[in-house]
């Protein structure tokens, strides 16, 4: 009553005390023995009897299955198999032999409550006991090492001692789930290492994170499922281009993941090829598939596959060729074209029927001679040319063939395979092959122009485009030449001689006429005067040389019929001579002159060597002669 509140007597609170009657003795469990350690840190034997000892006698029947408790690792265990015996009431075996074989290692909780217990007095206890010990059978623990996800990467375990003990027992510890043993007590150190493409994240132990670091270090003192974990790296992929497609893919991946890029190239384009990290990788069709292993710059390339071809004729003849692969439709050719030619066919215009013969279509590969009757243009559009896939087959003597490119191109770099001998005519200049160069008034080959080739020997024509044009220009004749007046040409190499010696061709010009119509301007190149001459046969051509620094013209004594061909070469050129009599000096005051302009229009039927002096220098036809004003 002493110890009640003050305020509950004041309040009229009553209270009904009930008094239990107490043994002098309580009962208590004095001991539980059978598991002792022997001051060791485990068991490494299995725990079959536990004797539990009270302080007094009690009641058999009243100490059941219900009266103990085990937890094994905290985890609550069935006893209804332990069996219970004793010889005076006071000490009691219990017998897990039947139980302990189907436990785990760990740390066991043993504990024994009286409350239910009565002695034989017929009291019951009051205070229970309880008793623990950690089992390691062998003093082994049992220790899973996990990677996850699989292959992911690897795991090192290494017991934490001396250099020596440390080299014995450092080894690769199971990734796969699987169980070891180790000393219970040892301190270890396990190292994650992630396998290519992956990166470590964590260790975890029963799904607990406990450390971020991939060396992890314990003592071991009970069993362990530690478990690495990786995460797949992500790596960047750039994708870029070049002009003239798209392609749609820059992004981050995970290692190992497939991707396919799809080129989508712009009208008139195709893909070439693919680049991953600078290397390149040969296109089969518009999509790469890749493997993502790392970060990736990928580009594509595109390429022209669809080029187009406009060819403007002007008035009189044209040599044309196609850079384009496929053949190509007349298209205005058979409205404004009065004649084509090819190498061995021919359209002739005929009145009320258009053009009549054997070409339907312009090829690829061949050169042709277009006349027309007025300016006009014609556009085509096509593949390229490939010299790879299709030849340009030569016999030995003169071919008509096509400058298979779309751009301009030294004639020396294009033309990898020509041989001594070789020739080379554009409408406008030519060139001879001697001694590994070439040489003459034709230094570039221009598209949609046409060409013919006298070749040495029969052989497919080799083409290099890789180099860029020189950006020569062609030399240009210093009197005009009409060189779209006739279909043909005939081209001269020449050296010039005075009274029978050879003069530097330098100071000289070589004009060629068809009576009195110019034909053709030498120019000098090398060591030689090359001289394309215009025109059809038959024609008689005649030439007259100019000596630069007096300006003197003289007649030539050399006569040639027009032939389609080269005359003279590099080595052995054509001589023309003259001698030392100007047209001019052939002259006299007294003597009335015809002039004509070198295209037969009449000047006058009567004009003196003095009035002739008057007129604007050039050349003239002075009583059936060339003569050249100065």
């Amino acid at each position: 009553i002493d110890n009640f509140p003050a305020s509950a007597l004041l309040d009229g609170v009553r209270y009904k005390l009930i008094f239990e009657d107490r043994s002098d003795l309580p009962l208590e469990v004095e001991s539980i023995t059978g598991m002792e350690l022997d001051g060791q840190p485990v068991r490494t034997t299995y725990v079959d009897e536990v004797t539990v000892t009270f302080n007094k006698a009690i009641q058999p029947e009243t100490f059941t299955q219900d009266d103990v408790t085990l937890n094994v690792q905290g985890e609550k265990q069935d006893l209804s198999s332990v069996q219970f015996s004793s010889e005076d009431n006071t000490k009691f075996t219990l017998d897990f032999t039947e139980l302990s074989r189907t436990l785990p290692n760990g740390y066991y909780v043993l504990t024994v409550q009286t409350s239910g217990i009565t002695d034989y007095e017929g009291y019951n206890g009051y205070a229970g006991k309880k008793a623990d010990w950690v089992l390691f059978l062998g003093g082994l623990v049992q220790v899973t090492t996990t990677e996850y996800p699989l292959y992911s990467g690897t795991i090192l375990r290494e017991k934490i001692g001396d250099a020596s003990e440390s080299a014995q027992l450092r080894m690769k510890a199971p990734s796969d789930g699987s169980v070891s043993s180790v000393q219970y007590g040892d301190r270890y150190r396990f190292t994650a290492t992630a396998n290519e493409g992956f990166e470590f994240v964590n260790w975890t132990l029963g799904g607990t994170v406990i450390s971020t670091n991939p060396v992890y270090e314990t003592t071991v003192t009970s069993d362990q499922d530690l478990v690495a974990n990786f995460k797949k790296k992500q790596y960047k992929v750039d994708v870029t281009v070049t002009p003239n497609g798209s392609v749609l893919g820059t992004g981050v991946y995970e290692y190992g993941t497939e991707i396919a890029l799809v080129a989508v190239p712009n009208e008139d384009f195709g893909l070439k090829c693919w680049t991953v990290n600078d290397e390149t990788v040969a296109a089969t069709g518009d999509t790469l598939k890749v493997v993502v292993d790392k970060a990736m710059t990928v580009r594509a390339d595109f390429v022209r596959e669809v080029y187009a071809q406009t060819l403007n004729f002007v008035k009189g003849w044209n040599w044309m060729s196609l850079y384009l692969a496929e053949k190509q439709a007349l298209g205005n050719i058979t409205t404004f074209a009065s004649r084509v030619q090819s190498q061995k066919n021919e359209l002739i215009r005929v009145p009320e029927q258009g053009l009549v013969g054997d070409i339907d279509y312009l090829q690829p590969g061949t050169s042709y001679k277009l006349e027309t009757n007025t300016p006009f243009t014609i556009a085509m559009r096509g593949r390229l040319f490939d010299t790879d896939l299709q030849d340009v087959t030569l016999q030995q003597g003169w071919n008509w063939i096509a400058y298979p490119y779309f751009e301009t191109r030294n004639l020396a770099t294009v033309l990898t395979n020509a041989e001594d001998g070789d020739c080379i005519t554009a409408q406008e200049g030519f060139s001879e092959y001697e001694n590994g160069t070439w040489e003459g008034t034709l230094t570039e080959l221009t598209p949609g122009q046409g060409y013919l080739y006298k070749s040495a020997s029969t052989k497919s024509l080799a083409f290099d485009f890789n180099e860029a044009s020189t950006g020569t220009n062609e030399p240009t004749s210093p009197i005009s030449v009409d060189t779209h007046r006739y279909p043909h040409t005939m081209n001269l190499i020449a050296s010039i001689t005075c009274d029978g010696v050879e003069l530097s061709g330098e100071h000289y010009t070589i004009y060629a006429f068809a009576g009195d119509e110019l034909r053709g301007v030498s120019q000098f190149v090398g060591d030689n005067h090359y001289l394309t001459i215009y025109g059809d046969e038959p024609a008689s051509i005649t030439f007259v040389v100019k000596q630069a620094e007096t300006a003197e013209v003289f007649n030539a004594s050399q006569k040639l019929q027009f032939v389609s061909d080269v005359v003279g070469t590099r080595n052995q050129p054509y001589t023309i001579g003259y001698n030392t009599t100007s047209i001019a000096s052939q002259l006299t005051d007294d003597i009335p002159c015809t002039v004509f302009t070198p295209d037969g229009i009449l000047i006058s039927r009567d004009v003196t060597l003095k009035q002739l002096r008057h007129l604007p220098k050039g050349v003239y036809i002075v009583n059936q002669r060339k003569c050249l004003l100065k």
